[in-house]
């Protein structure tokens, strides 16, 4: 006889199935970027939040891809404005350098999971997420600008994986989303994932929760992910550093969005914003809610000689600097490194040379 605790577990594990099954239809990850993902947070966790040269040189062949390069540089006009307007010229590594490894790491599965959501969508159904995924990957990663404690990728990925779990779940099932559709008109509800699991077999928060594990992100991001909308939850109750971050972004943007200075919830000091940075934040939640085009959403058109400037002005050329590097390190940084660091690099390059890394990641992003 099957006991209620047990028929619960077997629906539990029915649901997660669901959700895995419903997450591959965002599709394929290339190993490149999960690799890239998983280095970033061994850094972030191991390495004092510090990008070892290794890594750096790894992802920035990443991101120096015309499509990735064109998120990195609004991503960080947008995210560290005041850097920018003191540079004569800006490179794939000078604008890493302005990052933790964490928050790369979110920059790169977050641009990935927004292309792929577009992708999987009609006009119709990608309107219909656009507004709210634009407003909450832009506005998670200003809090986390003005808010350092809290971080840029806790409130980008709280604000933009949401989005792409309800993708896959429309993709899944369109009869079943236009009826959802009017459930949260009628409610006046931005989501409800118990109604989700009764239309679609499982929630977009389940689903975002695999894309994170398809991207290379371990178990405990995960389980901060699904404890930032866990809204019932007494935040006093959650320990857990990464969960904590991950719940308060939540509650920050859903804060803004509804045009509020802050939470009416109380929570310890350091994850206000100082005056001078509530001041920005606001008024850059403003841009944001009159419409103002996300850095997620630019595309290797988006960077030029006329339109990015800096990226296409050279530094002085230095016989100290090998080309492959030029684009990533200074010579001072080339200069500081440790030993290890410098053979661990040059050991990476060779790997490289020999063809061991030679995914095509533009025809990736689609």
């Amino acid at each position: 006889m099957q006991t209620s605790s047990s028929a619960g577990a077997q629906d539990s594990a029915q649901v997660w199935k669901q959700a895995k099954k419903t997450a591959e239809s965002l599709g394929y990850v290339p190993a490149s970027f999960s690799i890239a993902v998983r280095t970033l947070i061994q850094d972030q966790n191991e390495f004092d939040a510090s990008l070892r040269p290794v890594t750096k040189y790894q992802v920035a062949r990443l991101l120096k891809t015309p499509t990735f390069k064109a998120m990195l540089y609004y991503g960080t006009q947008d995210l560290r404005s005041g850097y920018i307007a003191d540079q004569d010229n800006l490179t794939v590594g000078s604008m890493m350098d302005l990052f933790e490894p964490l928050d790369l790491a979110a920059m790169i599965a977050c641009f990935v999971y927004y292309r792929k959501a577009k992708k999987l969508l009609n006009d119709t159904q990608w309107e219909y997420i656009k507004e709210q995924i634009d407003q909450d990957s832009q506005i998670g990663a200003q809090i986390g600008v003005s808010i350092p404690t809290l971080g840029i990728a806790t409130g980008l990925i709280t604000g933009t994986l949401l989005q792409a779990g309800l993708a896959a779940l429309i993709k899944s099932n369109e009869k079943a989303f236009k009826e959802y559709r009017r459930y949260l008109n009628g409610e006046g509800l931005p989501y409800d994932f118990k109604k989700e699991e009764e239309l679609f077999g499982c929630s977009s928060e389940q689903v975002g929760v695999f894309t994170l594990s398809k991207m290379g992100f371990g178990v405990d991001i995960g389980q901060a992910f699904t404890v930032a909308f866990d809204l019932k939850r007494d935040i006093s109750t959650i320990k857990e550093p990464l969960q904590l971050k991950m719940r308060l972004s939540r509650l920050w943007i859903d804060t803004l969005k509804a045009g509020n200075d802050q939470p009416t919830k109380r929570f310890p000091g350091e994850f206000y914003p100082v005056q001078t940075e509530r001041d920005r934040l606001n008024a850059e939640v403003k841009k944001i809610m009159g419409g103002k085009f996300p850095w997620l959403g630019r595309r290797k058109d988006d960077i030029s000689e006329e339109k990015t400037p800096l990226l296409f002005k050279k530094m002085a050329a230095s016989d100290e600097v090998p080309e492959d590097l030029a684009d990533i390190f200074s010579v001072d940084q080339i200069t500081a490194m440790e030993e290890e660091d410098f053979d661990d690099l040059c050991d990476h390059m060779d790997e490289e040379a020999e063809g061991k890394d030679s995914k095509d990641v533009e025809d990736a992003l689609g």
